[in-house]
């Protein structure tokens, strides 16, 4: 199995849609556990007194958001981080010339500490910062309902959606913040009659005749119409988010197991540092960061950081933990480890006196 980009991407293609499944049927999850009824008391008497950060509070608590939830998603980046040291581990020749010791055959330790440990911490990291930018949604959307004293009840429905069949749809619960806001300003410009609306490129365009004959007669939109439409709207924002985490967290997790691997094979005494080297690969596109537009092909020894020509930041690989957030966040790159074979195979020939 040749070890190229194109050949990670088709693994990453394998674990992605298991990290979008399990995204998904966490939020389904909380959406369809969310106490409504304790909901819609806090959203009335926040509108009522004024009390926008006394009735964030009740929503979260009525919501039980934890990280038991997301129990699907931790397993499922765990998954991830086991299939990319399986696969980095998959790529050694099939034959090395390594002297009377026979064949060079490694397995993957998925338990081995070090694994266990990145998997913990990174899906306990995740997990926090999705809970915290519901949070965040909660504030915003709360904040708009006392604001503009919108009729609690709505502001429940669009919160946690509306059941379809065994399902909740159509909810802000689950979003990232930022698309929470869109769909707000969708909300906004379908009562307005607001033509900006057909820039909406998620938008579910089976509904766009409604509002064109709304928009041409000047007559507004009913509000079980307006909830139907955003609904739609939400749930497409809501596919969107799960396939970008199944992608940059797949990515972000296999690349780790993969470095684990090589780590791996150093610990059990098979290579040493020196024999592996690392090439950066920049995902080609308008989105990759010129600092890692920049480093697109280069290539350091075991051991050396990658240095941004363009802002300088240090990194031991694509995703590195230690980097700047704004280096790590939704980054597409990934990494390339290689293993000098000739080289191993006159070291441990060495080891036992024979001729190189």
């Amino acid at each position: 199995m040749a070890d190229t980009r194109a050949a990670f991407l088709a693994e990453l293609d394998k674990v992605a849609p298991q990290l979008r499944d399990a995204f998904e049927r966490a939020i389904q999850d909380i959406r369809s556990t969310a106490q409504a009824r304790a909901i819609d008391e806090a959203i009335k008497r926040a509108i009522e007194t004024g009390d926008i950060a006394g009735g964030v509070q009740q929503v979260v608590a009525a919501i039980q958001l934890g990280s038991e939830f997301f129990a699907p998603l931790d397993r499922a980046i765990s998954e991830a981080f086991y299939q990319g040291g399986v696969w980095q581990l998959s790529n050694l020749p099939k034959r090395v010339s390594i002297g009377s010791q026979g064949p060079l055959i490694i397995r993957f330790d998925g338990r081995h500490p070090n694994a266990e440990a990145w998997t913990r911490r990174h899906s306990a990291a995740l997990i926090t910062e999705i809970t915290d930018d519901t949070e965040k949604l909660i504030r915003e959307t709360l904040t708009e309902a006392v604001e503009q004293a919108r009729p609690y009840r709505r502001v429940t429905r669009e919160l946690l959606g509306r059941t379809d069949g065994n399902q909740k749809t159509g909810a802000l619960i689950g979003l990232h913040s930022r698309q929470a806001r869109a769909v707000r300003g969708a909300r906004r410009e379908l009562d307005a009659l607001d033509v900006r609306y057909f820039t909406r490129t998620l938008r579910d365009k089976r509904f766009d005749s409604v509002v064109r004959k709304a928009i041409e007669a000047g007559q507004p939109l009913s509000v079980a119409d307006i909830e139907r439409i955003t609904g739609r709207y939400s749930e497409r924002l809501l596919h969107a988010r799960a396939k970008t985490i199944s992608r940059s967290e797949g990515n972000r997790a296999m690349n780790a197991g993969r470095a684990e691997g090589v780590v791996q094979m150093i610990e059990r005494g098979e290579i040493l540092p020196e024999h592996v080297s690392k090439r950066w690969e920049a995902t080609p596109g308008p989105r990759t960061r010129d600092s890692h537009r920049a480093l697109g092909g280069a290539e350091v020894k075991w051991g050396q950081q990658f240095i941004s020509p363009v802002t300088g930041a240090a990194m031991d690989w694509p995703h590195d933990e230690d980097a700047p957030a704004a280096e790590t966040i939704n980054c597409r790159c990934s990494c390339t480890f290689r293993t000098d074979w000739r080289a191993v195979a006159r070291w441990r020939r060495a080891k036992e006196g024979l001729a190189a």
